[in-house]
């Protein structure tokens, strides 16, 4: 079972707790675990593909310059 602490009387009570049992104070709900981890994951991901993105239009300039560069080579 998941304890944590009661900030008034710093009681250890239930994770879950709405209401402190000694002091009998109203408790802040804790944020989910699961949520920022996967946004972590979803921003890594979108990290990853924005890198791969960027790595394929550099490449892409770089055979569109060489090609621009072919052809203003032949037209001379």
């Amino acid at each position: 079972m998941a304890w944590r602490v009661c900030p008034y009387c710093k009681e250890r009570v239930k994770r879950d707790a709405v209401v402190c049992r000694y002091c009998h104070r109203d408790l802040e709900p804790l944020p989910a675990e699961g949520d920022s981890r996967s946004v972590s994951v979803l921003m890594a991901f979108m990290a990853m593909g924005a890198g791969a993105a960027l790595v394929l239009l550099w490449g892409y300039y770089k055979e569109w310059k060489s090609w621009h560069n072919d052809v203003t080579d032949t037209d001379i």
